[in-house]
């Protein structure tokens, strides 16, 4: 193909690509790891956090330019009237959170798991729609169902084929769509764009020079501005900032703040390796050794070594010694009451997220509620203070 057009091809795609209101890599993580086998939080009322992160790191990725073609156009293809049907009766929903009938098994969330990369990268979807229903009345037993009522996906006594739980992502994705889209108009205002779409790319690339010592010439780049969510009632303006470069191993995508230049998230997407990987034996030694670059990354993005209060080490894992979901996570608290989440991945042995989290005190009290959740669930939790 003429270099010249494939590069078209993917900045266009990438302006097509729609913000979803949410990570969707992130809502399935946190269905696995972070909450019962039988609920998943989800955000209702439409506010952006992220800016087509998957959509972009789905199309810089080696090979993956036609699954977003096809990821695009298969939600593009809804109706009107779909869209606004499925939008209306989701905000109407008085539950901020997806529940199931009954506990899925360790296998149904692998599968959950293993179809959702299948669904983003290979354009593996549903061939039929869930079915949906406003009253719990009109559950079939034995069916799988989605109730708006009690916000339930009713599932059937036995283990969900892979059909059934490709309904599952594929109500998910279309809920987001359909939010996203009947809210579009409302959402986004350029008053918050305080510092110019220039100053944001060079934020970015020097972020990105000081914290993973990547070379940033000659880098492509895209971006664009919507509300990150801080909460329920607040929001924050931002650019989103993608750069990539055959160089480099990773495509990138960094959140500078449109008011006054913060870094307030970075994420990196290696392109040849999977940064959750279960089944990685733990290292305790290691990852305690690893908060060294944990000050070196505060240092780089602009936060001193005396502002920092404590850092705590979570890593989550299973009897067998393993890593549940192959990742570390860093908290940072610092002496403002403020502070940061940094993820690192055991496989890629490096960190792949880091955010800025404006209270600490809900963040941690957040991941106590987790800690008693997954107990339930065989997975077990180790903390190391670090100062």
């Amino acid at each position: 193909m003429d270099k010249r057009f494939d590069e078209k091809l993917k900045k266009d795609l990438v302006k097509d690509a729609g913000p979803l209101p949410e990570s969707y890599k992130e809502r399935v993580a946190v269905l696995l790891e972070n909450l019962p086998h039988n609920q998943m939080e989800h955000k209702k009322k439409f506010k952006f956090r992220y800016a087509a992160v998957l959509a972009v790191f789905l199309l810089m990725a080696s090979g993956a330019r036609a699954a977003v073609n096809m990821y695009q156009e298969y939600l593009s293809s809804m109706s009107r009237e779909d869209k606004k049907d499925l939008n209306e009766r989701t905000q109407k929903m008085a539950d901020n959170s997806d529940h199931f009938s009954r506990e899925l098994s360790n296998n149904e969330r692998d599968k959950i798991e293993r179809l959702r990369d299948k669904y983003e990268n290979d354009g593996l979807f549903a061939k039929e729609k869930i079915l949906e229903t406003d009253k719990k009345s009109e559950v079939k037993a034995g069916k799988l169902t989605f109730c708006y009522e009690n916000s339930t996906f009713y599932i059937p006594d036995e283990e969900l084929t892979d059909e059934e739980i490709l309904e599952i992502i594929d109500f998910w994705e279309r809920r987001d769509y359909a939010v996203k889209e009947e809210n579009r108009g409302t959402q986004v205002s350029d008053k918050g764009q305080k510092i110019s779409q220039k100053e944001a790319v060079r934020i970015a690339k020097e972020t990105l020079r000081k914290v993973y010592g990547l070379d940033v010439d000659s880098v492509e780049s895209s971006i664009e501005f919507d509300l990150a969510e801080l909460s329920e009632k607040e929001s924050m303006p931002s650019y989103f900032i993608y750069l990539s470069k055959d160089a480099w191993d990773y495509d990138t995508c960094t959140e500078v703040d449109s008011e006054n230049g913060t870094v307030n998230q970075v994420s990196i997407s290696h392109k040849t390796k999977e940064e959750c990987v279960s089944g990685i034996k733990a290292n305790e030694g290691k990852y305690e050794e690893y908060a060294g670059q944990i000050y070196n990354i505060l240092s780089a993005i602009g936060e001193k070594d005396d502002d920092v209060e404590e850092i705590c080490l979570i890593y989550k894992y299973r009897k067998d010694g393993t890593l549940s979901r192959g990742n570390v996570k860093y908290l940072v608290k610092l002496k403002d009451g403020s502070g940061y989440v940094f993820l690192y991945s055991a496989n890629t042995e490096l960190v792949y997220n880091f955010y800025k989290v404006y209270h600490y005190a809900d963040t941690l009290r957040q991941e106590n509620r987790k800690e008693k959740r997954q107990k339930q669930n065989g997975i077990l939790e180790k903390r190391l203070t670090i100062q």
